[in-house]
This record gives structure tokens, sequence and C-alpha cells, in this order.
């Protein structure tokens, strides 16, 4: 799954000023954090999930990251559930899911996918020159712009290496299994991509020097904020802190 795949369209959410989305998400996150009501956290998954449909993000890769997110969410139902077994088996209770347990499961998950979801409506597609554009607009310190852009850079550049030390050794046949062989290859492959890493680096770093990098980052486009941003704007909040306040 590329860190970009969703970055680059012609959607309404894709042209919208990345301040915008970043101002909007910061607010979603902060009231769908600070909410326990299952109501509200309903209709945040809705907002969420009409932003991906405004997107036209593609299903089968918003599928593989939906699976993801909530196979950590399965594993916090069973450690939760396990808890609850094992703490009445101790105590020589009869064992049962207490409500507060799954209560609180619940909205893990339910905030977990609309902050998810969410994210990848309104941040993730937005192309990264763009995102650390409109962070160094909001004043968001230079030097964490900069750490921020670069580790998501190389992690991208990590993700690329390694896809293709799996190409090549699945060109010559290797089958993952669960033996000695398939560690020993999987252990060469990590070794192989940490010697690309400081290679990657090493060449990262003199790219930036011959560009004349001076610790800054340099502002080359400024965001013109359109009478559609203030449109999405207005109705996202409106719809957020109504559906807060009404909980």
């Amino acid at each position: 799954m590329h860190l970009e795949e969703f970055a680059y369209g012609s959607s309404l959410i894709h042209k919208l000023d990345p301040r915008i989305k970043i101002a909007v998400f910061i607010i979603f996150s902060f009231l769908c954090l600070l909410t326990s009501s299952f109501n509200v956290l309903f209709f945040y998954n809705l907002f969420s999930i009409i932003l991906l449909f405004l997107a036209k993000v593609s299903f089968r890769s918003l599928l593989k990251r939906f699976c993801l997110i909530n196979f950590f969410n399965l594993l916090l139902w069973i450690s939760l559930i396990l808890g609850d077994i094992f703490t009445a088996f101790y105590e020589g209770e009869a064992i049962y899911f207490k409500q507060d347990t799954l209560h609180l499961a619940l909205i893990i998950t339910l905030k977990s996918n609309a902050l998810f979801l969410g994210a990848l409506g309104l941040i993730s597609t937005t192309p990264l020159p763009a995102l650390t554009h409109a962070l160094i607009h909001l004043k968001v310190p230079s030097k964490l712009v900069i750490v921020f852009f670069l580790s998501y850079r190389y992690f991208s550049i990590l993700h690329e290496e390694y896809d293709k030390l799996m190409l090549g050794v699945k060109a010559k046949g290797f089958n993952p299994q669960s033996n000695f062989n398939t560690y020993k290859t999987f252990a060469y492959l990590l070794a192989m991509l940490l010697l690309k890493s400081f290679r990657k680096a090493e060449d990262l770093y003199r790219g930036m020097l011959a560009r004349g990098f001076k610790d800054t980052y340099p502002l080359l486009h400024h965001f013109r904020v359109q009478f559609v941003d203030y449109l999405f704007a207005l109705f996202a909040l409106a719809f957020l802190l109504t559906v807060y306040l009404c909980k």
C-alpha cells in the first residue's frame, strides 16, 4: 500500500484548500475524542464515509486499510473479554462479560474507525508537498515540519525498496512458510533493507546539500481560499458541532 495512494485526484475533496482540511480534521478529532455517545460516534463515522465517497477513493484500497485497523480492534476486544474472564475465574465468580467492558470496547472501535476514515478522507487526499506547506502556513514550527516531511518521504522510499526485494525473492521461487528457511530469508531481507536505508540516507543528505538546504522549509506556493472552501468548512463544522451538542 503506497503512502500517497489517495493523494492525487480530481474530486471535490482533493481540490479543497489543505489548510481548511487540516483545521476541520483537528476540530473533528477533538470532538470525536471528547464524546462517548453512540449516536454522536455513529454520525461521525457517517461523516467520514461521506468524505471518502466525495473523494472517490478506491474501495479495494480502502478495504485493505479498514481491515488492518479493525484487526487491532479485534485484538482489543479479545484482550478485554479475556481480562474479564480471568478476573472472574480468579475471584471465583460466575464467568460473564461486564457491560462496562463491552461499552468501552465499542466506544474505542467507533472512535478509531471515525478518526481513521476521517484522516483518509481529509489528510490522505492531500499531496505531501501541499500538506507540509499548509502546516507552515498554519504556523507549525519549521523544524517539526521538516522532520515530518523527511520521515514521511523516507518511509515511502523504504516501502518501495522492500517491495523490490520481495519481488526479487518471489521471482526466485520463494514461498513463505513456517520453517527455518523462511525465517532466514526474511532476516536477510531485513539486513539488506537496513543497508539500503543507510545508502539512501546518505544520497538524500547529499542531494539536499546540493540543492542548498539551509534547515528551513521554503514556501514556493501560497494557497488562496476559495468560496467552496468556506462553504465546506461551514457545513462540516455546523454538522459536527450540531451532532455533538445534540447528543
